[in-house]
């Protein structure tokens, strides 16, 4: 179980918060616009040449799902609120350093693509767009769930098909694992459409916590933000850059 969770003022620097982003959209809510983010500003590192794009769910069902609210959002907004944070955060750990390089994946010189979240199962729309913008890697994330509010289960699950996809799936469930609550998994799936996107680099689909576990939902809502930035190591990793 987690332990108690203090209450942090997060701030607010829009400029910075919203550097070199195309759709300009916001992190929270049903947000109907995919976003991309180039490293082009004076804190980014040169682009490396790696496309990323981070697949958001769209759930028709999204907000009945199961979803713990004391706090909590639906699944929609917790994985594309994890995925906008992982392309364009300003946090490394629970330190604001938004003239560090390292504190998101534009930043550390991928293109980055957010796919909107909307309600809509169009998951299939997102492995289009991402094989259409030519995408290197490609990571799907959501919130997991068992039986509904207030459930047990705890774990940290990232999922693959085939072997060029399990390294990846491997890199970001290992980057995760020290900031996200309970014991890492991992399961090879192969009965998942997007997972068939067939990226050069790797496909991986994260399951973050359990949305339906109202102390891992309190996690998601208020200290995954402390997270995101960890998905450039595991990309980092995977991609053995720089």
């Amino acid at each position: 179980m987690l332990a108690a969770l203090a209450v942090l003022t997060i701030p607010v620097v829009a400029t910075a918060a919203q550097a070199h982003d195309d759709a300009d959209t916001p992190i929270l809510g049903i947000v109907r616009a995919n976003d991309y983010f180039s490293p082009s500003g004076p804190n980014d590192q040169r682009y490396n040449g790696h496309k990323v794009f981070l697949s958001s769910p769209r759930h028709n069902d999204s907000g009945d799902r199961g979803e713990c609210r004391n706090p909590g959002y639906e699944e929609n907004v917790n994985g594309r609120q994890f995925n906008w944070r992982a392309a364009n955060g300003n946090f490394i750990g629970r330190a604001y350093r938004p003239t560090y390089s390292t504190r998101n994946l534009h930043g550390r010189g991928y293109q980055v693509a957010v796919s909107k979240n909307t309600r809509d199962n169009g998951h299939l729309n997102n492995r289009t767009r991402s094989r259409n913008w030519g995408s290197d890697v490609h990571i799907i994330t959501h919130t997991n769930a068992t039986t509904g509010c207030n459930a047990s289960a705890s774990y940290l699950l990232t999922m693959y098909q085939h072997t060029n996809d399990r390294g990846l799936a491997t890199a970001l469930g290992r980057a995760l694992d020290p900031a996200v609550p309970s014991n890492f998994r991992q399961s090879r799936r192969p009965d998942l459409a997007e997972l068939r996107t067939n990226a050069p680099r790797g496909d991986a689909y994260v399951e973050l916590q359990f949305h339906d576990n109202q102390t891992t939902q309190k996690w998601i809502h208020s200290e995954s933000v402390f997270a995101a930035w960890r998905y450039g190591i595991g990309v980092d990793r995977h991609l053995n850059y720089p």
